[in-house]
C-alpha cells in the first residue's frame, strides 16, 4: 500500500493510502504533475496496487520521485471540513491524528505528505492444504505464513479473511492431531539440538550481515526487478549460509541474532529464487528484462525447496 514515508517520527503509516480512495488524493513527481496519467490515464490514482506501487517506483529510479525516496501525495483539493469527518469518523478516539499528524506537524489540507510503497504483505509462503498441514508431519501453518491463496496479488482487506478462515481449520485440524497422539515427551536422545544461552549476543559480524542482507533484499525485491540485481543478491545469500553454517552449524541453535539472520537468509533466499527463476512480469512481480506478462505458460506457483548452501 501507499504509507507516509517521512517525517521519522510518524513513518511509516498505513492508513494514509486510504485517502486515495475516500477523496481521490493526487499523487504528484517532483515537477508537481499527476504523474498516474503515464501509468493508467483512466483510473488515475486509483489504479490497483501492483500498478500504483510500480508507478512510484519508476518515478523515483529516474529521479522525478520526493526528497525521501517517495512520492507527495495532496489533498488539496479536498475541503478541510471533509477531511476532519473523515479522521474523527474512522478514528473516533483521535488517536491517530494525534499520533501520526499532530506529532509530524502535518495539515492535511495544507501540506502534501511525502508517501510510497512498503512491504505489507507476504504473498507466498509454507505450502498448505485445506487443513492447514505442511510437508513437516505435525507443523500447520496459517494466515500470512503460508502461501498460494493469492497468485501474483492481493485483493485488500481479504487477509483478515484468510486468517480467520484458514486459521479456524488449521487449529482444528492441529488439534485433532494432537489428540490422535501420545504425549509422552521426547527423551534426551531425540532432542537433537544444544541451545545456546539466550543472552548470547553472537559476534559482531552477524549484525553488520543482517542489516546488510536488509538493504540488499530491499533493492532486489522491491517494486521493480531485474535479473542481475536477483542473481547478485542470491551470490550473496548463499555465500552467508556457508559461513554461518560453517561457524554455527545447523545442528546447534546459536544466539537469538545469529538464528535470526539464519532465517533471513533461508526467507530470503527463496524469495530471490522465485523471483529469479520467474522470467516474466506479473501482479507485484515485475522484472524491468522481461516486463511482459508470459501468458499461460507461466500461470503456476512457483514452489521453492531448500537445496542447502549451493549458489541459486
Amino acid at each position: 500500500p501507499t504509507a507516509l514515508i517521512w517525517p521519522p517520527s510518524a513513518a511509516p503509516v498505513v492508513w494514509v493510502g486510504a485517502l486515495r480512495y475516500h477523496f481521490n488524493a493526487h499523487l504528484l513527481d517532483s515537477n508537481g504533475s499527476r504523474f498516474m496519467a503515464r501509468y493508467d490515464p483512466e483510473a488515475m490514482e486509483l489504479s490497483t496496487r501492483d500498478v500504483l506501487c510500480r508507478a512510484i517506483a519508476t518515478e523515483v529510479l529516474e529521479g522525478r520521485g520526493s526528497p525521501h525516496g517517495g512520492v507527495w501525495m495532496s489533498l488539496a483539493h479536498v475541503p478541510a471540513a471533509q477531511l476532519e469527518a473523515f479522521l474523527t469518523t474512522t478514528f473516533p478516539d483521535g488517536f491517530v491524528a494525534q499520533r501520526d499528524l499532530a506529532v509530524a506537524s502535518i495539515d492535511l489540507p495544507r501540506d502534501p505528505i511525502e508517501v510510497g510503497p512498503i512491504a505489507h504483505f507476504q504473498m507466498g509462503g509454507i505450502c498448505i492444504d485445506a487443513f492447514g498441514r505442511t510437508s513437516v508431519t505435525g507443523l500447520f501453518a496459517a494466515g500470512e505464513v503460508a502461501g498460494g491463496l493469492h497468485g501474483a496479488n492481493r485483493i485488500e482487506d481479504n487477509a483478515v479473511g484468510e486468517a480467520l478462515v484458514f486459521g479456524a481449520r488449521a487449529g482444528a485440524a492441529a488439534a485433532r492431531y494432537a489428540a490422535e497422539r501420545s504425549r509422552e515427551r521426547p527423551t534426551e536422545a531425540e532432542m537433537t539440538y544444544r541451545f545456546a544461552a539466550a543472552s548470547d549476543a553472537g559476534p559482531a559480524w552477524v549484525e553488520h550481515e543482517r542489516d546488510r542482507v536488509g538493504k540488499i533484499l530491499v533493492e532486489a525485491l522491491g517494486p521493480v526487478r531485474a535479473g542481475p540485481v536477483l542473481q547478485a543478491a542470491g551470490g550473496t545469500i548463499a555465500a552467508l549460509r556457508r559461513r554461518i553454517d560453517h561457524e554455527f552449524p545447523a545442528t546447534t541453535i546459536g544466539p537469538p541474532s545469529v538464528e535470526q539472520l539464519r532465517s533471513l537468509l533461508l526467507a530470503g533466499g527463496a524469495m530471490v529464487a522465485a523471483a529469479t527463476w520467474r522470467r516474466e512480469s506479473r501482479g507485484s512481480h515485475y522484472r524491468v528484462d522481461h516486463p511482459d506478462e508470459g501468458g499461460t505458460s507461466w500461470q503456476i506457483h512457483s514452489v521453492v525447496r531448500d537445496n542447502g548452501t549451493r549458489p541459486i
